[in-house]
């Protein structure tokens, strides 16, 4: 008898424990980072000729938004980028700079952005496009 009367606290204790850690409690959603565009064409350009864009870019979660990292892994490419946490509602840019190589033809190249924004969107990938003309 006794041990099924301590059965039953003890069933009674861990059913409090899991009702009052699942109550729901308002909480702050993780940062989030929601691009404008992901694709900028600079059109024509000649050979030695430099363009620049800039992809705005909004923090949509209730945390601050970090960029981790813009890359593009090219000599041709300059990418630039906020060192600074972006506050819930912030907005920004990541400025890249586009200065045509001297082999003419049609140009597709991706910056990879890494951040602490949740889920899938931690890691994104924009691209610049240019046809770069004989001269």
């Amino acid at each position: 008898m006794k041990n099924a009367i301590r059965s039953v606290l003890l069933l009674l204790a861990l059913s409090a424990v899991v009702i009052s850690s699942s109550s729901f409690t308002p909480g702050k959603n993780p940062p989030q980072i929601k691009f404008v565009k992901l694709i900028h064409d600079f059109g024509v350009m000649k050979p030695g000729e430099k363009k620049t864009c800039d992809f705005v870019f909004s923090n949509t979660g209730d945390e601050p938004l970090k960029i981790l990292s813009a890359k593009s892994g090219l000599d041709f490419i300059k990418v630039e980028y906020p060192t600074t946490p972006i506050k819930k509602g912030g907005k920004e840019s990541i400025k890249v700079t586009f200065d045509a190589p001297g082999k003419a033809g049609q140009f597709n190249k991706t910056i990879l952005i890494d951040s602490n924004s949740s889920g899938t969107s931690s890691q994104v990938r924009v691209t610049v496009k240019a046809l770069i003309s004989k001269e």
